[in-house]
């Protein structure tokens, strides 16, 4: 149900703030899932701006481990069900997830995010997750 929803992503807020620093976080947005069908229960959705030393692979990782931590797996996203999905829209001032960046709900909540600082060179890079 949505309230699950809300309470397992700031579960995993918590859990990503034990791991590296958050810079800034978004509110979280409930809107109609995407792709899953009509059907389907709405996403909740946040963003979150963070500076780390670890580099892309590891991120990725990292965030793979938190989805699997808040149930997620294979066969439930092939039955149409996600728990949590973690996508990094930006590494390193790249862009990763283009088709991301023109959803509404990222158009919504970047603007809650305060303009990404530049890492010094060989301090760590930074991405939106």
């Amino acid at each position: 149900n949505n309230l699950e929803g809300m309470e397992k992503l700031c579960k995993a807020e918590g859990i990503l703030r034990s791991w590296i620093r958050l810079d800034a976080c978004s509110r979280i947005l409930r809107n109609p899932a995407i792709g899953m069908g009509s059907d389907a229960e709405d996403f909740h959705n946040m963003l979150i701006r963070t500076e780390t030393t670890l580099n892309l692979n590891e991120m990725q990782t990292l965030a793979k481990t938190l989805e699997r931590m808040m149930g997620n797996t294979q066969e439930m996203r092939e039955k149409g069900t996600v728990n949590m999905d973690m996508d990094i829209i930006y590494w390193d001032d790249v862009l990763l997830k283009p088709k991301d960046i023109e959803r509404e709900y990222y158009k919504t909540l970047i603007k809650e995010l305060a303009p990404p600082l530049p890492s010094p060179k060989g301090e760590g890079e930074f991405g939106y997750i």
